[in-house]
């Protein structure tokens, strides 16, 4: 396979006509077995207005979109590398937003993230690992949260539950199926507006340790119970936290964190309304 290939994109956004073709290595293929690639278009490629994903399978084959809804207000800046004063501001710069949620969602979840890159660079990896601890300083106290892997080694890399992304922002796997990252967008947002990156990890930090609180209450309820409920879980978070709506995206996240972060249990946790179907069933 030669070095990049040409994919023809059209923007998948009703009533938008723009179309482009565009240059990905083909590199980021060769440890794909099965399922896509996932790759973002930011704004600017294809169309001034939209940006979205393709999927685009081990043959270099676009087979579907998928159009992101993600409206982050960055001073975009025209670098590729990372220097010393980075803020996040600098990262969606360089790897896109899309990329930058599954890294945090990723990292939220205490999945392995592994950066590829074309040269390996101590600089580089130091202070991204920094960036990401400083974000989740109490999550990641004695290890780096990012691994970085050369193209080369790439090739003969296990993949399994974990996130894969290029330099440049190519989701390469992904031990997930839906790409709903809410709470971490919402985070970046409030952090986006901060003066400087230390103001922004101070924002950053105290809504990961809300959530945390919530994710840790709900743990503990869990112990002495055969079986939780979702709608038990609202109340709950509505009466202890003084959250004024819970949403099913928020019992999902919580979900998704006690799994993975937690090593929890989750099947104890259920709809009651599904479980009195079932008995009506019968």
């Amino acid at each position: 396979m030669a070095d990049e290939i040409t994919l023809e994109v059209k923007c998948p956004f009703e009533g938008c006509e723009n179309s482009k073709k565009i240059k990905v290595p083909s590199y980021i293929f060769d440890n794909k077995e099965f399922g896509s690639v996932k790759v973002q278009i930011n704004r600017g490629i294809v169309c001034d207005q939209h940006q979205f994903v393709i999927f685009v399978d081990k043959k270099g084959r676009i087979r579907s979109y998928e159009k992101i809804d993600i409206q982050l207000e960055v001073e975009r800046k025209e670098k590729e590398t990372l220097d010393e004063d980075v803020d996040l501001n600098d990262i969606v710069s360089v790897i896109g937003d899309f990329a930058l949620l599954n890294v945090l969602h990723a990292l939220f979840l205490d999945i392995p993230v592994v950066i590829i890159v074309e040269e390996e660079s101590d600089k580089r990896q130091t202070l991204l690992n920094n960036v990401c601890r400083n974000l989740f300083p109490e999550l990641f106290e004695s290890k780096k949260p990012l691994k970085f892997v050369n193209r080369t080694d790439y090739r003969k890399f296990k993949i399994k539950n974990l996130l894969a992304i290029d330099e440049k922002g190519f989701v390469l796997a992904t031990p997930w199926t839906i790409n709903q990252f809410d709470f971490e967008e919402f985070l970046l947002k409030k952090s986006l507006g901060a003066k400087d990156f230390k103001a922004q990890a101070v924002i950053f930090q105290q809504g990961i340790t809300n959530f945390i609180k919530k994710v840790e209450y709900i743990q503990d309820l869990l112990k002495n119970k055969d079986v939780l409920y979702e709608e038990d879980i609202k109340s709950e978070l509505t009466d202890h936290f003084m959250q004024k709506k819970v949403t099913d995206y928020d019992i999902d996240l919580i979900k998704e964190v006690l799994k993975f972060r937690y090593l929890e249990d989750i099947s104890k946790i259920k709809l009651r309304s599904f479980d009195k179907l079932k008995e009506s069933l019968w």
